[in-house]
Formats: structure tokens, sequence, C-alpha cells
């Protein structure tokens, strides 16, 4: 179980309530890294296999620069993508409805998503689907990463050492990680929600608009 239900007062101005409800359960992990060394995590449980293989993976930088034409994800259309990244954010998430309390990471490949996972953490939930993948045998540089949580340049690192050339992020993305991903040549959006989003940087995946005509605001 991943939630557990507690005895609270609930606060407000008239008073006081005694009521039930659910907190996240947190545990911690400890495990030997590629190095040997000792690591503790504190993660959501499930998936830990998921969690440790992702971790080790994205220790150093493992992206390898190829050429354009190897890669089997070059483009993908405005809304293809954005369609990609509403179902991802729209699956429910268990933990995050009854705690709110979670972050979410979902990973698109070859036109479907293939996996969808859910962690206290945004980065433990992004090393889950990266392990995933790995266990799966599932080419990292031809996903698109999807998540709840904001883009930041650790997550993009993160990312970037896994092998992904795409970021999706439901939140903000900071200047750092725009920064990063234009170094790294990642494509990299926020905000998507909606039908929307902010393209921060395209990157070596192009984006075919179905319509060509500029909206204006």
């Amino acid at each position: 179980m991943n939630k557990k239900e507690i005895k609270i007062i609930r606060v407000n101005t008239d008073g006081r309530t005694e009521t039930n409800d659910y907190v996240a359960v947190e545990k911690k992990i400890s495990f030997k890294n590629s190095k040997g060394q000792i690591i503790e995590l504190t993660c959501s449980p499930g998936y830990e296999e998921e969690l440790i293989t992702g971790h080790i993976y994205t220790e150093t930088d493992r992206k390898v620069d190829i050429e354009f034409g190897s890669y089997k994800l070059q483009e993908i259309s405005n809304k293809e993508l954005l369609g990609y990244a509403e179902k991802v954010i729209s699956i429910p998430q268990e933990l995050f409805e009854a705690t709110g309390c979670a972050h979410s990471c979902g990973l698109v490949y070859n036109g479907e998503i293939i996996c969808h996972m859910e962690d206290i953490k945004r980065h433990n939930a992004l090393d889950k689907a990266v392990g995933y993948a790995v266990m799966n045998g599932i080419p990292l540089n031809d996903v698109i990463v999807i998540t709840s949580g904001r883009a930041s340049l650790d997550y993009l690192e993160k990312a970037a050492a896994a092998g992904v050339r795409a970021v999706v992020s439901r939140a903000a993305v900071t200047d750092a990680a725009v920064d990063f991903a234009k170094e790294k040549n990642m494509t990299l959006l926020g905000f998507a929600r909606n039908g929307r989003a902010n393209l921060y940087h395209e990157g070596n995946i192009k984006i075919v608009y179905e319509n060509s005509e500029e909206i204006s605001r």
C-alpha cells in the first residue's frame, strides 16, 4: 500500500472536526551504486527494482551523440505530442488523488504510453520509468518523457544521462533547464495542459504543425 489512513483534526474558521484522511506512505531503501557505494533513498512503495535500476542508470552521462538519421523518433506533430501529454496527465493517479502528495512520469514510445509511474518524488518517478525501459529493452533515446513536476536543470540532467531527448512537463521550466536543453539539443516543453504548451527548445525532434498558420492572441 502506498497510502495510509489516519485520524486527523480538520481545522477551519468555525472550529474543528475529527475525521480520517489518507497520507502517502514513505519508505527508505538502500542499495549499492555502480561504484559500490551505499545509496539510501526515500520513496513510495512499489517498483523498487525499477527505481534502483533507473537511479544507477542515470548516475553518469550515458547520452551518446548519434547521427540524426539513426534515431527512430525524428519528428512528431503538435497534435500528437500534445495528445500524448494530455493522455498521460489524465491517467488516474491513485496516490495523488488520495493524498495530493505524488508526482507522475509517463513514457511514450512508438506511439504508445508504455508506462506510468508515481512517487512522492519527481526524480524517483523518472527513475522508475527509466528503470522500466531499461529492464524491458526500450531504447530511451526514442521515448518522450512526460512529467507532472517542474522541469529543472537536475531533472533534465537525469533525463539526458539516460539518453532521453524529449521532456514534456505539465509544470514550469527553469532558465537553467532551457540552457541545458539548448546545449544538449533536447526538445523541451512546459505548461502542457488542455491542448497547449510552451515550447522552450525544439531540439533534434522536429515538431510538425498540422495547422501551419500562426494563431494570434
